[in-house]
């Protein structure tokens, strides 16, 4: 994730200064841009002398320890801390930077960020410069805010983990195909624009609700409504199941916080 919001910046020329922190960098994977310098170390970052107005933390959570120390040392309070780490509460970032408290913002981002496509959801606990956040976040997709961190968990199972669901419906849909005898290309070409056809009229139409979309596939008697008969089953269907799927996500994205 870190990659894709580095891109995203770097794509739209904004910001004109980045320094990465990248301790497990590989020299043949960078991104070969003159906008910003690698550091391969902690050492490096403290020896740069910098002060920086932004930090993002697109770290693991389970790796946010081996950077506490480093963090309070690099902070001021007019440093925006912004960390896409899930399940990491502000409260958490705040204790580490008791020094030098900086403005902390929870964020969390997904994947099609890559291409400035995603949806990034955030939380300020404080009178943070909101404005200057959506102008950082912007490049890489929509930029919505919730009004309590409690939501983030929500958000983390439901936007932050989401293309993953959608990258497996493409999978299972393409491999049911194969399976009713087409060819594994074909299929695969099917249920990728079939999915981004769809995702498209979506996108183009924000005031129709899916519901209609569907109604309007859907005739009486026909192929979509005995396939449809299977999916929204009430209790073997696609809506049990993902809310099953989005309550596990949420309650690790709880279990993480508790463990720090």
């Amino acid at each position: 994730m870190g990659f894709a919001m580095l891109k995203g910046w770097l794509d739209s020329a904004a910001p004109s200064t980045i320094t990465v922190l990248d301790p497990h960098h590989n020299p043949t994977t960078r991104l070969n841009a003159p906008l910003f310098d690698y550091a391969s170390n902690f050492d490096d970052i403290l020896n740069l002398k910098k002060s920086f107005d932004i930090i993002a933390l697109a770290i693991k959570p389970q790796n946010f320890d081996e950077i506490k120390i480093t963090l309070s040392n690099l902070v001021t309070p007019s440093t925006v801390l912004l960390s896409i780490m899930a399940g990491v509460q502000t409260s958490q970032l705040a204790d580490v930077c008791t020094k030098n408290q900086p403005k902390v913002v929870r964020a969390m981002p997904n994947l099609p960020a890559l291409i400035g496509a995603g949806i990034t959801a955030c939380y300020a606990p404080q009178n943070t410069d909101k404005e200057l956040v959506d102008q950082l976040l912007h490049p890489l997709g929509a930029v919505v805010w919730v009004e309590q961190e409690a939501d983030m968990d929500a958000v983390t199972a439901l936007s932050g983990s989401g293309p993953a669901y959608l990258f497996h419906f493409v999978e299972v849909l393409s491999e049911s195909g194969v399976k009713l005898g087409l060819s594994p290309s074909l299929s695969a070409q099917l249920a990728r624009q079939t999915v981004l056809g769809a995702s498209l009229m979506l996108q183009d139409e924000p005031h129709i609700d899916p519901l209609q979309f569907r109604q309007q596939v859907t005739s009486k008697g026909g192929t979509t409504e005995a396939a449809l008969e299977i999916l929204t089953n009430p209790e073997t269907g696609l809506k049990p199941l993902m809310e099953k799927a989005l309550h596990a996500a949420a309650a690790r994205s709880k279990e993480l916080s508790r463990a720090k």
